[in-house]
């Protein structure tokens, strides 16, 4: 049983002409743990929009 489960996830930057994701789909299950890594500045300007 997944504890969380995306399907079909896709990501674009603004002005962008490709996504940087593309249907992605992942389930994690208990004790598991998913580390994102990308550049500081990208995850500022994206948590305060």
């Amino acid at each position: 049983m997944a504890l969380l489960q995306l399907e079909r996830i896709s990501a674009q930057y603004p002005g962008a002409t490709a996504p940087v994701l593309s249907d992605i789909s992942l389930s994690l299950g208990a004790r598991q743990l998913l580390v994102a890594l990308g550049r500081p500045a990208v995850a500022r300007r994206r948590c305060s929009t």
